[in-house]
């Protein structure tokens, strides 16, 4: 978002909203967004016609090459945003044991400059919680990123570590499945959102199919979020209708973030109203 509409964002402290899939060279997204060629950069720029954010679920399985870095960054907008996943050594083989390898594998990243969005952490199901060895990681990540973080073993789900998160412009995952239930306590309105104070929300759909009633619902939850302030991340599994899906959600958000701007707006005393 650039110009009068980041400003006018930043005065009456609105979200922003950042929906795509998780990748953007699977077949359905081939045949879903138009291309010149089947070459990564010419995939990647299709996408980001269309779609302002990605979530990169193959980097978690290899590191990418600095090359590959800068091809990300020349292919999208500068208004674009990457949602990289780190990769398993770390947090499947190591279990978070070596600390420098998050700000090493973020430091890779540099050349996307602004369109990091956030960094995506997803800890093995049988990996229970370790509060020292999370707060070592984050004590040694770099200001200014934002890192967000699924935890598969419930027992991280605890104030502890939520308040962590909640300190370091960090949030946990919203994993949104048939598998497991929704973690809406963490949106406006729950338990958990009420109880911390995360810097903005973070939302994976994981199911193979949603109807548009599935996606209004979201919409709402999510455009509260708009509302409070705080921006929306969220991406779709690769399906045949994950470009559906997202485009969607996206509109759907697009309208609640104008009608926050079309509520009325409290003038203070000596201020000027807004034209």
């Amino acid at each position: 978002m650039t110009g009068a509409h980041a400003c006018i964002d930043h005065v009456f402290g609105v979200g922003d909203f950042y929906v795509g899939t998780s990748g953007f060279a699977s077949p359905a997204m081939r045949a879903a967004v138009p291309s010149a060629t089947s070459v990564a950069a010419d995939l990647l720029a299709g996408y980001g016609r269309v779609f302002g954010s990605v979530e990169l679920d193959s980097v978690f399985y290899r590191h990418p090459s600095a090359e590959t870095v800068r091809t990300w960054r020349d292919a999208t907008p500068e208004s674009f945003r990457f949602s990289v996943r780190m990769p398993r050594e770390f947090t499947h083989v190591e279990r978070l044991a070596a600390p420098d390898m998050p700000p090493q594998f973020i430091a890779s990243l540099s050349d996307l400059g602004p369109r990091l969005g956030a960094v995506l952490f997803t800890t093995p199901p049988t990996f229970g919680c370790d509060v020292d060895r999370f707060r070592d990681v984050l004590d040694r990540l770099p200001n200014g990123v934002r890192t967000t973080w699924e935890f598969r073993h419930p027992s991280w789900m605890c104030p502890d570590v939520l308040e962590l998160l909640a300190q370091r412009e960090s949030c946990p995952v919203i994993v949104e499945s048939l598998e497991a239930a929704s973690r809406t306590d963490l949106l406006p309105g729950g338990v958990l959102a009420d109880r911390y104070e995360f810097p903005f929300v973070y939302v994976r759909f994981r199911r193979e199919s949603y109807t548009y009633a599935d996606l209004v619902v979201w919409g709402d939850m999510l455009g509260d979020v708009l509302g409070e302030g705080r921006d929306v991340y969220a991406f779709f599994r690769q399906s045949p209708e994950a470009a559906c899906y997202a485009t969607a959600l996206g509109e759907l958000l697009a309208e609640a973030k104008a009608a926050t701007f079309a509520a009325p707006v409290m003038v203070q005393p000596g201020l000027p109203a807004f034209q």
